[in-house]
């Protein structure tokens, strides 16, 4: 994984063109994200990249989305409305939570709930 990766250069200016939002948070959580991204979105966590900054929307149309959901008649905005509402229902089917109707989601946040949510269905010890 990318993760060490921090700064592209370009050659002849020896400046960063390319800088890498961290990834501090996101490899807390990287065996949560490996089974999410096959679980959810039928993704190989290893054969994609993700920073703390990355969210939900950004793997938006990914997944097993029914081709019957989608109406590409339907403005863009809306096309996506339905699949934010298919993602929730996988999300809530799949670890029982609820992801906020508003709002960016970031992937470290619906992680760290996912882990939750596991923690609480632990039996004491």
């Amino acid at each position: 994984m990318l993760g060490h990766l921090a700064t592209l250069f370009h050659p002849d200016l020896n400046k960063p063109k390319f800088e890498l939002a961290d990834q501090t948070q996101t490899l807390a959580f990287e065996q949560t994200a490996e089974v999410f991204f096959q679980d959810v979105l039928s993704m190989d966590y290893w054969n994609v990249l993700i920073t703390d900054e990355s969210a939900v929307s950004d793997f938006s149309f990914c997944g097993d989305f029914p081709d019957d959901l989608l109406d590409e008649r339907l403005p863009r905005k809306e096309q996506y409305g339905h699949w934010l509402t298919w993602f929730r229902n996988r999300v809530t089917e799949r670890y029982g939570i609820e992801i906020p109707e508003t709002g960016t989601v970031f992937l470290v946040d619906l992680f760290r709930m996912i882990e939750v949510a596991n923690k609480a269905k632990l039996p004491l010890q």
